[in-house]
């Protein structure tokens, strides 16, 4: 899968160069193996800045570069209002478009990082949580306490003055409470 997220990234680089998108950056499973802990994913999600009224046609380019996909809207107030769920060499691609606060601001934070000798924008630790926390799933929760756990660079400090900014401080402050207690041997004697 490593192969086709490099390709999307070249696909999604050339539509920013022709303005069909203003950025993009990894997001989802792919994500968390950058900043977290690898952990299994069948999809590559990614966060795309496009505007409202490009968005049918991004839907038309993306088909030129054999990535079939379709437009999904809902209502605004859903966690993910829009999105084009696509399928590119039978790899499903979540393409969410922006639409809520945190979702431009995680476009302003994202960090490119080298993938098998592609370079690949990555929305940055601190953004990817606030994401996970926003769509508050239970495997969105267990992203973030893994790569909490995982990664001793995260400034906890700053994520939870940017989770307060994003009203989900408290989902955070139940993971790191969590992530505090002492971990209980499941063998029984």
């Amino acid at each position: 899968m490593i192969q086709e997220l490099k390709e999307l990234s070249e696909i999604l680089d050339t539509l920013k160069r022709q303005g069909h998108i203003e950025n993009y950056g990894l997001i989802g499973g792919m994500a968390l193996s950058v900043w977290g802990t690898p952990r299994t994913t069948m999809d590559i999600d990614m966060l795309v800045l496009v505007q409202a009224q490009l968005k049918d046609n991004l839907v038309a380019e993306l088909k030129k570069h054999n990535i079939d996909g379709e437009l999904k809207t809902g209502d605004p107030m859903e966690p993910i209002p829009s999105m084009i769920d696509a399928e590119y060499k039978g790899i499903e691609i979540d393409i969410i478009c922006v639409s809520k606060k945190w979702e431009l601001e995680s476009m302003k934070n994202t960090i490119t990082v080298d993938i098998d000798n592609k370079a690949i924008p990555v929305v940055d630790p601190y953004y990817f949580a606030i994401l996970k926390l926003k769509a508050g799933g239970p495997q969105d929760i267990l992203d973030v306490q893994n790569m909490l756990k995982y990664n001793d660079k995260i400034d906890h400090v700053k994520l939870s003055e940017i989770a307060n900014t994003f009203k989900v401080s408290h989902k955070l402050e139940q993971i790191m409470t969590k992530l505090q207690q002492p971990e209980v041997s499941r063998r029984r004697r």
